[in-house]
């Protein structure tokens, strides 16, 4: 399934997932055709066994920035997973236009491939898992200090953190934890991949009329500021994509 504009991921979760429950999406840049869905932690050029230790780093330097402090481990490790410390965490959104977004916020579009000498062209990728009645994890199962989140060795669990920073409240996520026992993160019957063949500036467009943008997303003065170098650069080029959006077909798109 592509993705050419928003409606057409709309129409086809509405379709397909409209009665599903435990349904879950996350939009990501592949930078590599042998990227995989996994936690930061997990990849090349990362250290499980730094686990402890960055989250440590993490904790000990954010307290002043927080208003307010988490209770338990595993808040700490959404916390840290969000701002982008390398934890065992994939985050979700229970949203999907939120996932869409993140897909195509960036506006890069190859990464040099030194090994091949070449410039490769970054996909945009859109994920929906199905995660079924799979439980949440609750308060109860936070406050026990075994099992925890470090070094965590048992089957993908799902969870909603604390919303201890307006962002996390913002993008409507929810963490899934992963061992690194396992080799595959996710079966493939779980996951759907939908590729965004669209233009980003376009679907960015599209995305801020239905209220998805930086300032709604990124409560706070960085998010107000960058939401406004959006709006006030190639203002009239913005302007034509959301023109565009609205009102033109694509021979390409089976939404249209």
């Amino acid at each position: 399934m592509n993705i050419y504009k928003v409606a057409c991921l709309v129409a086809h979760v509405s379709e397909k997932y409209i009665n599903q429950k435990g349904v879950l999406y996350r939009g990501e840049l592949i930078r590599d055709s042998k990227q995989k869905l996994m936690p930061k932690l997990f990849r090349p050029n990362n250290d499980e066994s730094r686990e402890k230790m960055l989250l440590r780093l993490f904790r000990e330097r954010s307290v002043p920035h927080l208003n307010s402090v988490p209770d338990n481990y595993w808040d700490w490790m959404a916390l840290a997973a969000h701002h982008g410390v390398p934890t065992r965490l994939l985050d979700w959104s229970w949203n999907p236009l939120v996932a869409l977004y993140f897909a195509v916020r960036s506006d890069v579009e190859c990464k040099w491939n030194h090994e091949e000498n070449c410039c490769r062209v970054i996909k945009r990728v859109v994920y929906v898992y199905r995660s079924g009645d799979k439980p949440l994890l609750t308060d109860e199962d936070k406050s026990r200090k075994k099992p925890g989140p470090i070094g965590y060795r048992g089957k993908i669990r799902k969870f909603s953190p604390t919303h201890v920073t307006p962002r996390i409240a913002a993008q409507s996520g929810v963490f899934t934890i992963h061992s690194r026992q396992q080799n595959d993160y996710f079966k493939k019957q779980e996951i759907e991949k939908l590729e965004v063949i669209g233009k980003p500036s376009e679907i960015l467009s599209q995305l801020y009329l239905l209220g998805i943008h930086e300032e709604s997303l990124f409560p706070g003065l960085d998010g107000i500021a960058n939401h406004i170098n959006w709006l006030k650069c190639g203002r009239r080029d913005r302007i034509a994509n959301i023109k565009k959006s609205r009102f033109t077909r694509s021979s390409q798109c089976p939404c249209c």
